[in-house]
């Protein structure tokens, strides 16, 4: 049993081979199924779930995890009921400096049922933010089936005051990668971009994601993100999986490394030898 325990230890070790430097915060939703989301911690670089609105165990880890092709994935997944919102602050918020600009890119695994209502992430500037506090930029399924980029998005799902990307109907399941810019010069406007359903390879560029969709949004003067929030509004539920939050495109589509991979079959081998052995 000890030499089984070295090995799965060994095993789950493996796993941070395959994160990509400059990965602000992630979110597996690792906790057992039938958990509340609410109250519980990300696997990195956030704090603890909050609920804005929605009743109790409007929030439930369920399994198993959604997955995507190439994509490193791991735990289980979170399914948010309608008119839920719920937000997690980052440990270390994300900061431009004075006239400079910077950027912060994300990627998140959703899957709805295409039904009437809204379903989306929403980075803000402000830390625990409440129902009246606009967002920076709100990515995900806009009105029943269009995905869409929103600047000035509410936690409550009210009111859009930024510019609005080209609509695209979506599946029910998607992975959607995006990047926001920020900058502080004065006078100047931040700007979205949101790529559905790329193909992720390794040593990947921006050109790799293919067609995207862009806006400028109208929020000015702002200094970078301090948390994020998850949304649904209407009838459409919504499940969410594998949040990442980086500074890079390879921070947010993190792919096995084959070293990482002949390592964990050699792990699973001699597991399979052992149990055989006894």
């Amino acid at each position: 049993m000890k030499k089984m325990c070295t090995l799965f230890a060994a095993g789950l070790s493996l796993s941070a081979l395959v994160c990509q430097g400059s990965l602000i915060a992630y979110e597996s939703f690792g906790d057992a199924a039938t958990t509340q989301l609410a109250g519980t911690t990300a696997d990195s670089g956030l704090g603890a779930w909050t609920l804005v609105s929605g009743a109790a165990g409007s929030a439930t880890y369920t399994e198993p995890g959604l997955t995507y092709p190439n994509l490193v994935t791991s735990g289980n997944k979170v399914t948010v009921t309608t008119g839920t919102a719920l937000y997690a602050n980052l440990t270390s918020p994300f900061t431009v400096a004075d006239n400079s600009v910077g950027e912060i890119w994300g990627s998140f695994i959703m899957s709805t049922g295409n039904t009437s209502g809204d379903a989306a992430l929403s980075l803000f500037q402000a830390a625990s933010p409440t129902a009246s506090s606009n967002a920076l930029a709100s990515i995900g399924l806009i009105n029943s089936g269009d995905a869409r980029l929103i600047g000035g998005r509410t936690m409550d799902g009210g009111g859009n005051i930024g510019l609005v990307t080209s609509n695209v109907t979506v599946n029910q399941q998607n992975l959607y990668i995006f990047r926001i810019t920020i900058d502080t010069n004065a006078g100047q406007v931040e700007s979205g971009t949101f790529w559905i359903n790329p193909t992720i390879t390794a040593g990947m560029t921006v050109g790799d994601l293919g067609t995207g969709w862009s806006a400028g949004l109208t929020n000015t003067g702002l200094a970078g993100v301090a948390s994020i929030g998850l949304y649904t509004t209407g009838t459409n539920a919504a499940v969410f999986d594998e949040i990442r939050l980086g500074t890079t495109l390879d921070s947010v589509a993190v792919i096995p490394e084959p070293g990482t991979l002949a390592l964990v079959g050699i792990a699973l081998g001699s597991l399979v030898l052992f149990r055989r052995r006894t």
